[in-house]
């Protein structure tokens, strides 16, 4: 009996493919129904292709946000933090809301559209702990650790023109959580892999990804003491003095003590240079 091997040599091409963290898709577009997956209140819409999302730096609001949404959430916030009294707060919970609601949809596109925008626009980590429940629940959470980042790209067929159009998504899972992801930068270049070292910032199931691996720590950060650390003989990893009292920095949520900004720009890029390697194992350390 003859076998019918006809879907062999596609199967084989996308097993290969994805082997070496590159994974194409080519599908017809199905109607928006069979299609539903299930996204927040307000979703941004999805960047249209990769070409397209390379493009995002070089010109200005591509988001289309009013940004002043963010400035009037910070004047409201200092009003809120000086308020006295519970009564006080409480009258000015209702404006907060309205105001959180508004910038958390302008923070969504932004994530989707303009990640950089929107890692600079974050509000800082300590914040939400000074807000009313109801209202922290609007704003990005940081984040920061190590996970599986996957990168597929999909040609859809324009059911009018009937041409193929090409678009990439990204996901990365962090804490047991998936979350869609947009990049910036020159991590548009970087390919699937397992243990990505990612730090940015969520909001419901989006996350903005810094282009660096590497996160500098302030002075005067609050270092939970279960964060694993890993020089803990505090030896800096580029230049082998003692970094006792250097500069901290976190990749991956995980620790690590170097002696000056050089040797973190040079830890950085050691990181990097292993990460834009085109295979899903390469973890940067």
């Amino acid at each position: 009996m003859r076998k019918n091997n006809h879907y062999l040599i596609p199967t084989l091409l996308l097993t290969a493919l994805a082997g070496a963290g590159l994974v194409h898709v080519r599908e017809a577009a199905a109607a928006p129904a069979q299609n539903a997956q299930s996204t927040p209140a307000v979703a941004p819409p999805a960047p249209a292709g990769n070409s397209e999302a390379k493009s995002n730096e070089a010109k200005s609001n591509k988001a289309d946000v009013d940004e002043q949404i963010f400035t009037d959430f910070k004047v409201w916030s200092k009003s809120y933090a000086k308020a006295l009294g519970p009564a006080e707060k409480t009258a000015l919970e209702a404006e907060g809301l309205a105001l959180a609601v508004r910038r958390s949809e302008a923070m969504l596109r932004l994530i989707a559209f303009d990640p950089k925008r929107a890692l600079l626009l974050a509000a800082p980590p300590r914040a939400r702990q000074e807000l009313p429940t109801a209202i922290a629940a609007h704003v990005e959470v940081h984040l920061s650790g190590r996970g599986e980042f996957a990168v597929i790209v999909i040609d859809d067929i324009d059911p009018q023109t009937k041409l193929w159009k090409s678009r990439v998504k990204r996901s990365i899972v962090l804490g047991g959580k998936s979350y869609h992801a947009s990049v910036y930068g020159r991590r548009l270049g970087v390919t699937t892999k397992k243990r990505m070292a990612a730090h940015g910032i969520v909001l419901g199931r989006y996350m903005a990804i810094h282009e660096s691996p590497v996160r500098r720590l302030a002075p005067d950060a609050a270092i939970p003491p279960e964060m694993p650390i890993g020089n803990p003989d505090k030896l800096c990893p580029i230049c082998g003095a003692d970094a006792a009292r250097g500069l901290a920095v976190d990749v991956g949520g995980v620790l690590y003590y170097l002696d000056t900004e050089e040797d973190i720009k040079k830890f950085a890029a050691r990181i990097e240079a292993q990460e834009d390697i085109i295979d899903p194992d390469a973890t940067g350390l």
